[in-house]
């Protein structure tokens, strides 16, 4: 009598995974029956070598040896190796049966075991996206064993998930090759591809020339496709493509190997889209072309100087090679943090289930976190985990998203949710980290002073400091990341044990006594747009009257500022980018204007005489009209300006915060933190944390020294 629970609701018998312990993983080879035919194959269980070397189990590799079961796998597919699916699962419905036969994980005879797990034969189902790929490796006669998260996890258990996510990475890592498989594409992204290659070679040569595309109603002189050619809407659909914006996408991508070791393969690293092969070179060399002629929010949106939150390919090709920089045992906290803020999971826990598995296995297993918590349980510990080991990108410039989550500590993020707005204090730059010293000169430092030799110093060198730790870990046979970041200077922010408070140390500077409303034009996609200029241009004159009133607007002698300039750059962030220039540009573009050499008179000068003009005349602006550092400008208006609040404090401070910034909220700076901070007055003698925020004068170490001269004095508070 056939076992009910081993029957699923439409009758047909379930496959029954093998219990697994983490070390082993499972392989599935594609039946290459006929095409008519339902989908088949076989599933091996086997103990991979860089998984066991990944848990530093090496008796479980060890007992593998006789086992054979490599031997299965060569005798089946004509390799011992195997291949990596990286997919978008898509939403359920239609899902259709997969028949799955078990078979042993040792040869019988010199013969294939399919008697021993008989038992455990039936089917799971799997959903549109990878039956068709499947499909199209039927059609294409693949052989190989492949490793697919849909069949090779037991979808039905948490626990199996748990257990095998961990391992992820180095299931990636030991793969021979990995498919990204984009779907069966169309006609329009096939003819798209064709032309590939020629149109990257030409945006190269523009790039390099530096030709202003916006500025051209034609690019026949430039041998580019005419802006409404039907290569622009295969390409919009390629690199809009859902497989760029999910989490689990990254951590495969970076995984993924550069060289493989199979000798009948050209590229480890694939993209199948319908029966199309495109190398993942081809698409990053257009990525990159396309991004040095500024066409990425063109290409996605058709207009120019339309800043989107989701730049797909443009922003996840920056996230993989930010994550693979300094990459050792694992991704780097900060990188693998910054890397997934734009992307979406299945569930909000896998927000942070993402990012550990970017991290030092070992390291992952000490947080514990799992599938079946609650989300709040796992930010909340990843959160802490984070503030104890990385110093260099700070938490605290990350908790404004969309939506808030009330359960969660004003100090940590909501990690399901997208950003509100740019974070001011990042050393996120897309294909940067903190190490560019062109750039690290550039970037905010109002809680400590770049002099190696100063008591305010950020407490781990990021060179010596990081290199010296690894080797001491590696020589005491430890993680590379045991300790890493930890200090014993108590000036640190610290998570206070047995609590969901943090403890933070800096100086009370100032409180913010009016506050002017968000700039709605800034809400708008299209910037440039009449109805987001009638609405920019009402909030800029608000906020410039209410600038005349403070005492730092009046004082000419501030940093050699006027009270226009020091106004503009307020509401700029000091920024005269959205984004750091391309690596190969930052010696020759400033990006935060620390020195005060940028003129942002005059590019506020230009602009709105352009605003002016539309708005007389009840119109736009058109991008081809703006030159390129009015159309910087413009940029980072639209960026920096969305959903913060001008303001300016009881001692003639003027500022940018957080929407929520309310007068009474105290500007605060903390040690060894990239900003200043608003703070409000919470239960008891707690604060909680409002968010980041620009105070022009105290952005470069100006309170430190206020402190040092005894003007201000040290506090310590605890945050809610």
């Amino acid at each position: 009598m056939q076992d009910d629970n081993k029957v699923g609701a439409n009758g047909f018998k379930r496959f029954e995974y093998d219990p697994t312990d983490g070390r082993r993983i499972r392989l599935f080879k594609l039946d290459l029956n006929g095409e008519d035919e339902p989908l088949s194959g076989k599933i091996i269980s086997v103990i991979d070598i860089g998984v066991a070397l990944g848990n530093r189990d090496f008796r479980a590799y060890v007992k593998s040896l006789p086992e054979g079961s490599w031997l299965v796998i060569e005798k089946l597919s004509g390799s011992e190796g195997y291949d990596c699916l990286s997919w978008v699962w898509g939403p359920a419905g239609d899902e259709q049966a997969l028949h799955l036969t078990a078979i042993g994980p040792s040869l019988r005879g010199g013969e294939v075991d399919y008697v021993q797990g008989r038992h455990r034969n039936g089917h799971v189902f799997i959903r549109p996206g990878l039956c068709e790929f499947l499909k199209e490796c039927r059609r294409r006669k693949c052989t190989r064993f492949m490793w697919i998260d849909a069949i090779c996890l037991d979808q039905q258990s948490d626990g199996d998930k748990s257990t095998h996510i961990p391992n992820l990475r180095a299931i990636y890592e030991n793969a021979e090759s990995v498919l990204y498989w984009l779907g069966t594409g169309n006609p329009v992204i096939t003819k798209a591809l064709k032309k590939l290659e020629d149109v990257t070679q030409a945006l190269e040569r523009c790039a390099n020339d530096a030709v202003e595309l916006w500025r051209y109603k034609s690019w026949d002189q430039f041998n580019i496709p005419p802006h409404d050619d039907e290569f622009w809407d295969g390409m919009r659909a390629l690199i809009t493509n859902d497989w760029w914006s999910r989490l689990w996408t990254l951590q495969e991508a970076v995984a993924t190997k550069e060289e493989s070791k199979r000798p009948d393969a050209k590229h480890v690293r694939v993209f199948y889209i319908g029966e199309n092969t495109l190398p993942w070179s081809d698409i990053e060399s257009f990525a990159k072309a396309g991004a040095r002629c500024r066409i990425e929010n063109w290409l996605l949106t058709g207009r120019w100087f339309i800043d989107v939150d989701n730049r797909h390919a443009f922003d996840a090709l920056d996230e993989i090679r930010g994550c693979l920089r300094n990459y050792t045992f694992g991704t780097r906290l900060n990188a693998a943090m910054l890397a997934t803020l734009r992307r979406k999971a299945a569930s909000p826990v896998e927000m942070v289930l993402g990012q550990v598995a970017l991290i030092d296995l070992k390291e992952a297993k000490k947080l514990g976190l799992s599938f079946n918590q609650q989300p709040e349980v796992a930010f909340v510990r990843f959160a802490k985990y984070y503030i104890a080991q990385e110093p260099f990108e700070c938490l605290l410039n990350h908790t404004l998203t969309k939506e808030r989550n009330a359960r969660l500590p004003s100090w940590c993020p909501n990690f399901a949710s997208s950003r509100e707005t740019l974070s001011i204090g990042s050393l996120w730059f897309g294909d940067y980290t903190p190490d560019d010293a062109t750039l690290q000169e550039q970037f905010y430092h109002a809680g400590y002073i770049n002099d190696l030799f100063s008591r305010y110093t950020v407490p781990q060198s990021q060179t010596f400091g990081y290199i010296f730790k690894t080797a001491a870990n590696l020589a005491r046979g430890k993680s590379v990341y045991t300790d890493l970041y930890k200090t014993s200077n108590k000036r640190q922010m610290r998570a206070l044990t047995g609590t969901d408070f943090l403890q933070l140390t800096g100086i009370d500077v100032d409180v913010v006594s009016q506050a002017i409303d968000c700039n709605l034009g800034a809400d708008h996609e299209d910037f440039l747009s009449y109805k987001s200029l009638c609405e920019t241009f009402r909030w800029l004159k608000e906020c410039l009257e209410l600038a005349t009133s403070a005492k730092s607007y009046r004082d000419k002698s501030l940093q050699g500022a006027t009270g226009v300039d020091l106004f503009l750059r307020t509401i700029t962030a000091n920024r005269c980018l959205v984004r750091a220039p391309p690596r190969d540009q930052s010696k020759y573009k400033r990006f935060l204007d620390h020195e005060g050499t940028t003129d942002f008179v005059g590019r506020y000068t230009r602009f709105m005489g352009l605003l002016e003009a539309a708005i007389g005349a009840e119109r736009g602006i058109e991008g081809s009209g703006l030159d390129k550092d009015t159309a910087d400008f413009a940029d980072v208006l639209h960026s920096v300006t969305r959903q913060r609040r001008f303001f300016v404090t009881g001692h003639g401070r003027i500022g940018f915060g957080p929407s929520t910034t309310e007068p009474g909220d105290s500007v605060r700076v903390v040690w060894f933190l990239p900003t200043p901070y608003l703070f409000r007055n919470g239960k008891d003698v707690r604060f909680r944390l409002v968010g980041e925020t620009y105070v022009h004068g105290l952005m470069y170490g100006e309170a430190i020294k206020m402190f040092k001269d005894k003007h201000l004095k040290e506090i310590r508070w605890i945050v809610e």
